[in-house]
């Protein structure tokens, strides 16, 4: 997979379970929700954190959308997430065990811990 060859991508992953959401353009545009404490944020993401993102997502193969194998984990934090670049869109739900060793591992990682950092302030 290929970000755009203008460098353009835009993501939502939704933390099931948590009640979060993080929604991300390539542009910087950024916001981060806590439905459960009742905080959204909108801010605009660093160079730095795009170009981490951009390289990550162009890293991705055609399968990288292909469904994990299910797991019984109740207790994990589940991810959706939909990404769009290009004519090419994923869709990809995974869990704590699941996301494990696949492509979208990093990808999942790095937005996690922009959430994490928006919603901390």
């Amino acid at each position: 997979m290929t970000v755009n060859q203008d460098g353009t991508f835009t993501g939502t992953i939704y933390f099931v379970g948590l009640d979060r959401e993080l929604r991300i353009a390539s542009t910087g545009e950024l916001s981060a929700m806590d439905r459960r404490r009742k905080t959204t944020t909108i801010r605009r993401a660093g160079a730095a954190q795009i170009a981490e993102l951009s390289a990550l997502i162009s890293k991705l193969s055609e399968r990288a959308g292909t469904p994990a194998a299910p797991t019984d984990c109740r207790d994990c934090v589940r991810y959706r997430l939909q990404l769009q670049t290009g004519s090419r869109t994923i869709n990809a739900e995974l869990d704590d065990v699941n996301v494990a060793g696949t492509e979208l591992e990093s990808l999942i990682g790095a937005l996690t811990a922009l959430l994490n950092e928006s919603l901390a302030g």
